[in-house]
């Protein structure tokens, strides 16, 4: 079977374009159960995305970067005060 790609893109950036994308290429097994092959993560503009081949080292990934996202979050809000 051909493989397919869910694309999901969210948080805008100032111009209005989205700045994040997260992709899951995936196939269906003869089952008809979908098999995913592999999970690109690009976050902030990243030059080179990450990829991931399970779910599991994609949310291992986040867990031990979310301090360093949040922080950039944190930044970007108190931007938007002053």
């Amino acid at each position: 079977m051909p493989e397919k790609n869910y694309v999901l893109k969210f948080e805008k950036n100032d111009k209005g374009d989205y700045q994040n994308r997260f992709i899951v290429e995936h196939t269906y097994t003869w089952t008809g159960r979908m098999k995913i092959n592999k999970i690109t993560l690009r976050l902030h503009g990243q030059v080179h995305p990450r990829e991931f081949k399970t779910e599991s080292d994609l949310l291992r990934y986040l867990k031990k970067h979310a301090h360093q996202y949040a922080a950039d979050v944190k930044k970007q809000h108190h931007k938007k005060k002053h």
